[in-house]
């Protein structure tokens, strides 16, 4: 139901969560992504504990399109379907809860896939060819984190301000110390 749905978003609007609501009307800013000459963005949500929000602002975020479970990914989901789910979604966004374990690697990868708005080249079978790569976006990929992806990246390279250029994370706990 609708009413339903505006007055669980309406819960968003009190100072104090700000950045929850941020992250919730990712869901909505996604789509004009395709106008600022930008292919994505990553977001990435970071608490370390649990009840802070960020699946919540996840699942928020989703409901915008539909039943957040069926767009979402989730940590045991692999890499390549992550990719593919943001060549489907679109301009809709991209939405992955959880992706504390990931590699440092990972991490990277996913950072710059993200903001290239297309998916990766791949081979022809039994040929020395390309097949033909239509995966492309233009959204938000929005992530939920126990740790600083940033901090993450560095362990692997030496210099990550690639990485660090292309996301934004927000910490609740520095938004709490912003509006006080």
């Amino acid at each position: 139901d609708y009413l339903l749905w505006q007055d669980a978003m309406n819960m968003y609007s009190r100072p104090e969560l700000v950045h929850v609501a941020f992250a919730a009307m990712t869901g909505f800013g996604s789509p004009l992504m395709v106008y600022t000459g930008q292919e994505g963005a990553l977001i990435n949500l970071v608490s370390n504990g649990s009840g802070s929000g960020k699946t919540t602002a996840l699942k928020a975020a989703c409901s915008v399109w539909g039943k957040p479970e069926s767009i979402m990914t989730f940590q045991h989901d692999t890499v390549n379907a992550r990719i593919m789910r943001m060549g489907i979604f679109n301009s809709l966004g991209s939405y992955m809860d959880e992706i504390t374990n990931i590699s440092p690697e990972e991490a990277s990868n996913l950072v710059y896939t993200a903001t290239m708005g297309r998916g990766k080249d791949r081979m022809k079978a039994n040929e020395n060819a390309l097949r033909t790569n239509t995966t492309r976006w233009n959204g938000i990929t929005l992530t939920t984190s126990n740790a600083w992806l940033g901090d993450k990246i560095s362990q692997a390279k030496a210099a990550s301000d690639g990485e660090n250029m292309r996301m934004l994370e927000i910490y609740d706990s520095i938004l709490e110390i912003i509006l006080l």
